[in-house]
């Protein structure tokens, strides 16, 4: 249900970012209509998801699916935008951008954080 029939090669669909030195992906599904959200995808949204590579930290965090297992890809996150918002067109990742807060004052409760920005 990835699979993006506007763009089948799908680079527009997926956009990788590394947080706090671990990488993260997050994907764009911008079907409708075929996702299933029974099986936790993001309907019109976007599923985010940590890349548990070996020598990444939470690996060996205990309480982590698949600790320690090969490679893994763990789901820690997805957001939903609603039909009306969209104006009838689609997600993609290339019209968003994930960054963390530019700012440098400490005492900004933003600072430090990461931020999912987007036009649709």
């Amino acid at each position: 249900s990835w699979y993006d029939v506007d763009h089948p090669s799908g680079p527009h669909n997926l956009y990788p970012h590394m947080i706090d030195g671990e990488w993260y992906i997050f994907v764009a599904n911008p079907d409708y209509e075929q996702c299933d959200s029974a099986l936790g995808e993001a309907c019109g949204g976007v599923t985010i998801a940590h890349l548990n590579l070996q020598g990444s930290a939470s690996r060996t965090l205990p309480g982590i699916p698949a600790s320690g297992v090969g490679h893994t890809i763990i789901k820690v996150g997805e957001y939903e935008v609603a039909w009306e918002t969209t104006r009838g067109g689609w997600i993609y990742i290339h019209d968003m951008t994930v960054q963390q807060w530019p700012g440098e004052d400490t005492e900004d409760p933003r600072y430090g954080r990461t931020f999912v920005y987007g036009s649709y």
